[in-house]
């Protein structure tokens, strides 16, 4: 008798069909730990489906432990199919001997939303694009989304971060959709293309209904008998199918999950990924394990749990950093928008008030309302957005750090004011013109605005420019709060240290009129020889002291920094750039100039193109590098004292 029971099958290949390995994975293994990676997707995908925007959204991460660990039994009608696959198609450092795991009893993570939607849309569609169908952008897409503008994911590759958490690389999903009292049950399992026998299947295979047709014309349909669904809730402690009051949404029950994930790990994962939306009540979450004991995640006790979460050696998301970073999020939830100042990002300076730098001093939250613009490229009309930066003093902090945050979703590898003791918390509207442009500023795994993104530059206009501003504008803040930058360009340089054309001073960098042999270059001083030698490298300039010149160099000096022009004052020229939002380099911008210096010197940034540095010995060092091949003017000349920045 044939069993048309539900169970895994994973359709053979045609022989027309590209044989390719499975690499989504790539793209998000490199950026951080897979609890991470799981925290991230799973609760970046329930605020996507949010059904009511004054109410929060439930996410629970139940784990089964030992103790509720399917028998072999009871597992054994929810992996029927998959074992000869999964023996000749494991994906590369997949656990060794995969086909014992179907002879022991079978961990599971549960994953559960609630105040969503579940997976909407046409179950039997399968175009090349269905805009807006939930269920085809989860189970039947790969690379390509069906989400909206407005939504935080984009890459359509999320969902791998299901398979990757499992053993055997499969999960099910058991969703209810809005509008309807029935639920539905479908897995996938993504493998490498693989052969038994004489046959070549392909990498995916789906959990689903019976079905006679040939893997040509097959599409898999989910389970819809709710006797088999009500008891797979029954065996995985499904909530949403435990009773009568059933909510829409989903759960993803992982099968077998790495070791890697535990209670704590999710519970770090949550408080460093979402603390906002968890701090403005928009998320609660809740962790259960049946010997390890449950943790809820809210409003209420978000505090506490970041007092607790597993230490990193990442500083900024120790715990006391994290509990820091909820204090500021907390401090924007509940201050109005008169405490916000306003600024508009285009100034080439920003200017503050001497109770706003004696608030910054006694570490006292400080926050700003910052204004600019986007134009998208199919529109060619400007809308402005505002983003908002609230910056506290911690001299605590070996370096500084920023939580740049876009709608609900932390962005989390880019750090610009590390020379501070300070920390910012960047917060973008995600539903702004500008959340949009830089949600297509980021790559797949979400985790940094990248100025010269592909899918940015061809949607929006002066895109790099954008993300450089928003990227470094608490940079430029701080420089305010701690100096006079209006002081800093042009404090007496020509007279101190004139360039070799029209402002007089030391004149090298890539590209320079020296030939192509890099010799050092020694700018005349009055009085002397210069105290200091300046030796073009590839991409930049290395600065030593002159050994003719007898005088100590040890003290305080300042260096500006330009691209040479044909005409005129560079550094003037710098300055008009600035002005109209077009930098030609900043040090605060991290990634795009690399400052080294030896042990015995300090360096500090106080403006775009302005370094102070601190020599303390004969032996100093100091390297820059990252500029892009034009000729660069460099002046040096002793720091100005606080007495002569406070008279100017």
């Amino acid at each position: 008798m044939t069993d048309h029971s539900p169970g895994w099958r994973i359709p053979q290949m045609q022989k027309s069909e590209t044989r390719q390995e499975q690499v989504q994975g790539e793209f998000f293994h490199s950026e951080s730990s897979l609890a991470d990676r799981l925290v991230r997707e799973a609760i970046q995908n329930s605020m996507d489906a949010r059904v009511d925007p004054q109410a929060p959204v439930k996410v629970s991460f139940t784990f089964s432990g030992q103790r509720d660990a399917l028998s072999k039994s009871e597992a054994a009608q929810f992996l029927s199919g998959l074992n000869p696959h999964l023996e000749v198609g494991a994906l590369e450092g997949s656990p060794e001997n995969l086909s014992s795991f179907f002879d022991r009893p079978m961990p599971y993570l549960a994953i559960e939303d609630f105040g969503t939607h579940g997976l909407t849309g046409d179950i039997t569609a399968n175009s090349t694009m269905e805009r807006g169908n939930n269920f085809w952008g989860f189970f039947r897409s790969t690379g390509i989304s069906s989400k909206t503008e407005g939504e935080a994911g984009s890459w359509g590759l999320g969902k791998w971060v299901f398979p990757d958490a499992s053993d055997i690389s499969a999960f099910l999903g058991v969703t209810q959709r809005e509008g309807e009292s029935e639920l539905v049950l479908m897995g996938q399992a993504i493998l490498r293309p693989h052969s038994i026998g004489e046959f070549d299947y392909r990498p995916y295979g789906w959990f689903a209904e019976y079905s006679e047709d040939n893997d040509a014309k097959w599409l898999p349909m989910p389970v819809r008998d709710q006797d088999f669904i009500e008891e797979a809730c029954l065996a995985f402690g499904i909530q949403r199918g435990l009773g009568n009051d059933r909510q829409p949404g989903l759960t993803i029950v992982v099968p077998f999950p790495n070791e890697e994930l535990t209670p704590a790990g999710i519970a770090r994962a949550t408080v460093t990924q979402y603390f906002l939306p968890i701090v403005n009540g928009d998320l609660d979450v809740e962790i259960r394990h049946p010997e390890l004991g449950d943790t809820a995640i809210t409003a209420d006790t978000i505090m506490g749990v970041a007092g607790r979460i597993q230490p990193s050696d990442r500083d900024d998301e120790s715990p006391e950093s994290m509990r820091s970073t909820v204090l500021l999020a907390q401090w924007a939830a509940t201050h109005s928008n008169d405490n916000f100042r306003l600024l508009n990002v285009a100034n080439s300076t920003f200017e503050m008030s001497e109770t706003e730098k004696e608030d910054y001093e006694r570490g006292t939250p400080i926050g700003f309302e910052v204004y600019t613009n986007t134009t998208r490229r199919d529109r060619n009309r400007r809308e402005g957005s505002n983003f908002r930066i609230i910056i506290e003093r911690d001299e605590g902090l070996q370096n500084g750090h920023d939580y740049f945050v876009r709608g609900f979703l932390r962005v989390p590898k880019m750090d610009h004011i590390a020379n501070y003791h300070a920390r910012a918390l960047v917060i973008i509207d995600g539903q702004s013109a500008l959340g949009h442009m830089l949600r297509d500023a980021e790559g797949p795994a979400h985790m940094e605005w990248k100025p010269n993104e592909k899918r940015a530059t061809q949607k929006w206009v002066n895109t790099p420019e954008r993300v450089r501003e928003v990227r470094r504008t608490a940079g430029r803040i701080l420089q305010a709060l701690t100096t006079r930058a209006s002081t800093l360009q042009r404090h007496a340089l020509a007279d101190l240290f004139p360039a070799s054309r029209s402002s007089g001073g030391s004149d090298t960098g890539p590209g320079s009129r020296g030939g192509d042999n890099p010799s050092p270059s020694t700018p005349p001083i009055p009085g002397g020889p210069s105290p200091f030698i300046i030796t073009q490298t590839a991409d930049g300039f290395v600065v030593t002291k002159n050994s003719h010149n007898t005088k100590p160099v040890e003290g305080a000096w300042r260096m500006s920094i330009a691209y040479d022009v044909s005409r005129g004052d560079p550094f003037r020229a710098f300055e008009a750039a600035a002005t109209n939002g077009l930098l030609d380099f900043s040090i605060f911008e991290s990634g795009e100039l690399s400052v080294r210096v030896s042990k015995s010197t300090e360096t500090t940034a106080v403006a775009d193109n302005v370094l102070d540095f601190d020599v303390k010995g004969d032996d100093f060092r100091l390297q820059i590098t990252g500029f892009d091949g034009r000729d660069i003017a460099v002046d040096i000349v002793p720091a100005p004292s606080s007495e002569e920045d406070d008279d100017s």
